[in-house]
């Protein structure tokens, strides 16, 4: 018979080509949030075909990508749409806060399924100080930006360090 370790792996290589479909899905919101329908779709297609997701599913021995790219995906999405209730002209601490929890516990699910997850952390950093910059330039207030990104990371890398330091794994 199967051990467990074919078992679960090849759970996961059924899964996998699912999830990474699946991923389409939030990556068409967040064009769809940032630009309009067409350039969600657009994005949602680029991803459907890119070699990342082809390559590490099936073949891939069951690796966490698929599942984390899908999660970074969504989280991006509450991101998107952080910055947007952050920019309004009349910005809504509650949605910044709602859609900045919202992204960080997708944050927290990646990292908590690929321990590879700084990579993602950084480029939150680096997404944060673009937004701040962008925001001083145009005379802009970034403080409830700047918030909603640190809930978001608060969120995702303080509770995985909850997780991981235990563990001996940060």
């Amino acid at each position: 018979g199967m051990g467990t370790a074919e078992a679960a792996s090849a759970a996961l290589a059924g899964i996998n080509p699912v999830i990474g479909a699946l991923t389409c899905i939030p990556v068409y919101l967040i064009g769809k949030e940032m630009f309009d329908k067409r350039v969600g779709v657009v994005a949602a297609l680029l991803l459907a075909f890119l070699a990342l997701p082809i390559n590490t599913t099936v073949f891939s021995s069951g690796n966490p990508y698929a599942l984390a790219a899908f999660l970074i995906a969504f989280m991006s999405y509450f991101l998107v749409r952080m910055v947007k209730a952050a920019d309004a002209e009349d910005p809504s601490r509650k949605a910044v806060l709602v859609n900045a929890l919202v992204a960080g516990v997708f944050l927290l699910l990646a990292a908590l399924t690929w321990n590879g997850f700084r990579f993602v952390a950084v480029l939150l950093a680096v997404a944060m100080v673009a937004q701040i910059v962008a925001d001083r330039l145009r005379g802009r207030d970034f403080t409830t930006v700047l918030f909603g990104y640190t809930v978001t990371m608060v969120v995702g890398v303080v509770l995985a360090a909850v997780y991981y330091m235990p563990a001996g794994l940060w």
